[in-house]
């Protein structure tokens, strides 16, 4: 199997596939040359002999015509016995003109075989050339006839000696052949070995190692040069390859959203660090896991229209610990031949889920305030439209009880009324007192531990931040001009981020019906000469009617088919309850300006009093 192993492998060669062309090749050579030669030396053989033979006949004819006209018959035997001893001529047969058998004597014709004249060397198969001649003198007279045989055989044999040597020639040049061939063949292909041998071990990861052939033969060197550039440029490439791959995972291992390849069954093949951290595995046994055990994989397959994904799937993750992780996931498949790769992107949500809590969570206490100062407004209306009547109550039951003073008039009844009055006095004044009590408490007249030290600029962002998540208004690009500074003042941030809320809601309200490029929201911070934080709030709407300026301040007064009427009012209250001012611009050429001020905390407003005195 060995030999059979490798008597293949050689034939496959490149050596043995020139060995076997050139033998070939002059296989097919010599045998052409060798029939052809053959031929020539056999015709030029058998055409002596023919012509030897020929040759002799003529001879022989003469020599039996003379002894058949002068000789008898002794003569006659004893001249071809001694012809037939010389000569190639082994059988001779003398008629004469009656047909009898002249020599050799007592022949019996009958026996012998068939006579056949030969024409041409090797006719009849029988080793021998027959001719025959008819016997005339020279008178014209005839004497007979002679049938004369030649032996072919020392012909035929010399011819069997030129094949064997010339067999003997074509192997010995075969042979001379054969071995110059193996060192040619040699020569040729040792440089060709020594190549595949150093493509090998460069393929086997000697990269470094150069590839040259110190042979003359100039095809093999431009080989070796031709195969040296493809080594370098392959070199310069898997470098290259290499050092991407090497950017490429930094980059996947820097990024925070942790990416996982998975093959069609969910066999986790590899992950980078952000996806060890969120899911709390090692590198070695998250690679020994399947993805069903982290996230339902045929699940998210089918809920992303697999293989095409164009969509972000939000859904739990199972960490190493058991408790679930809030995530968005990717998937996309990539397709290597045969094999598919499923590419799944997951971001780790917790932190956003926390935020988005928490802004709803400011949301709904913003609308409770909200609510609230509604409620305090109209508490605060209601208890001003009812202490005039309840004065007027009192004033009329003190006027009614002086009448009936006790000391003027000496009557039981009227002793009782004036009891009856004085009681229903006093329930006027308690009912009063009560309703002062519930607009101090709607005002926040008094202490109040809600007020803190907060940066008017932060609170802008964060109305506008809270603003802009309504989808309807992300096509308004709002202009801040805030101050570097921070500016600092002592309030409620609930109660002036609600004041913030409605006036740049308002604002957007009025451009969002606009195009897009006559749509103007600026919004800027300042401090004023008296040193009050202020706020401006310019829009580019249809502005506010000259009219009606006076009036939107005014409680359940709205421009709106569904307001209330309320939400500048109670912007107006807030502002006055921190000691500022609300108030409208009309004077600008479009729209409509807010502005307020308050006053700086203490510190901040000393500081800009010491550097306006330094000015």
């Amino acid at each position: 199997m060995g030999i059979k192993n490798a008597l293949a492998r050689w034939t496959n060669s490149l050596a043995g596939r020139i060995l076997i062309t050139v033998l070939g090749i002059h296989l097919v050579i010599l045998t052409i040359a060798f029939y052809f030669l053959v031929k020539l030396v056999e015709n030029n053989y058998t055409e002596q002999f023919v012509d030897y033979v020929r040759t002799d006949n003529l001879r022989v004819s003469k020599l039996i015509k003379h002894e058949l006209s002068f000789g008898n018959q002794q003569q006659i035997n004893e001249f071809s016995d001694n012809l037939l001893l010389d000569g190639q001529p082994v059988k001779l047969i003398i008629k004469d003109d009656f047909g009898n058998v002249v020599y050799p004597e007592n022949l019996d014709l009958s026996k012998e075989a068939p006579f056949k004249e030969d024409f041409f060397f090797g006719d009849n198969n029988d080793n021998l050339y027959c001719i025959k001649n008819v016997l005339v003198s020279d008178d014209g007279e005839l004497l007979g006839s002679m049938q004369i045989f030649y032996d072919e055989s020392p012909t035929k044999n010399e011819l069997a000696d030129l094949y064997q040597n010339g067999i003997f020639i074509a192997v010995s040049y075969l042979l001379i052949v054969l071995v110059f061939v193996g060192i040619m063949d040699t020569y040729i292909t040792q440089s060709l070995r020594e190549l595949t041998m150093s493509a090998f071990r460069i393929a086997s990861g000697k990269y470094n190692e150069k590839l040259y052939s110190y042979t003359s033969t100039y095809e093999v060197k431009l080989l070796a040069q031709s195969l040296e550039s493809m080594r370098r440029e392959l070199v310069n490439r898997g470098k290259q390859l290499s050092d991407r791959e090497k950017r490429i995972r930094a980059l996947l291992n820097n990024i925070s959203d942790a990416v996982l390849f998975c093959d069609h069954k969910g066999n986790i093949e590899s992950a980078n660090q952000a996806a060890t951290r969120i899911l709390g595995y090692s590198t070695k046994n998250l690679l020994k896991i399947n993805f069903n055990q982290i996230v339902n994989y045929d699940t998210a397959k089918d809920s992303m229209n697999w293989p095409v994904f164009e969509k972000i799937f939000e859904t739990n993750a199972v960490n190493k610990d058991g408790s679930e992780i809030p995530i968005e996931i990717l998937m996309s498949g990539l397709f290597q031949g045969n094999k598919t790769i499923v590419l799944v992107l997951m971001r780790d949500i917790s932190e956003r889920r926390q935020s988005e809590l928490e802004r709803h969570k400011h949301y709904t206490e913003m609308t409770h305030a909200g609510r609230l100062g509604i409620m305090g407004e109209m508490a605060a209306g209601i208890a001003h439209e009812l202490n005039q009547p309840l004065a007027a109550i009192s004033l009329y039951l003190q006027g009614s009880m002086r009448i009936c003073q006790p000391e003027l008039i000496d009557n039981d009844k009227c002793r009782e009324i004036y009891k009856v009055l004085k009681s229903a006095d006093e329930q006027a004044t308690r009912a009063a007192g009560i309703i002062r009590r519930i607009k101090r408490f709607v005002r926040k007249e008094g202490p109040n531990e809600s007020i803190e030290t907060v940066d008017l600029n932060k609170l802008v962002r964060k109305s506008i931040e809270f603003i802009f998540i309504d989808k309807q208004y992300s096509c308004i690009q709002p202009e801040l001009l805030l101050t570097e500074q921070p500016i600092l003042i002592d309030v409620d941030s609930l109660q002036i981020e609600q004041v913030l809320v409605n006036l740049i809601r308002n604002a957007i309200e009025a451009v969002l019906d606009q195009d897009s490029i006559h749509q103007l929201l600026k919004i800027s911070t300042s401090i004023d000469a008296d040193n009050f934080a202020t706020v401006s709030i310019v829009d580019s709407g249809e502005g506010i009617p000259y009219e009606i300026k006076d009036k939107i301040f005014d409680t359940y007064f709205t421009t709106k088919t569904e307001g209330l009427g309320m939400g500048l009012s109670i912007c107006r209250s807030i502002i006055e309850e921190h000691n500022g001012v609300l108030w409208c611009d009309t004077s600008i050429r479009e729209g409509a300006e807010f502005c307020f001020k308050l006053p700086l905390t203490s510190e901040l407003k000393h500081t800009q009093l010491t550097e306006s005195a330094r000015a």
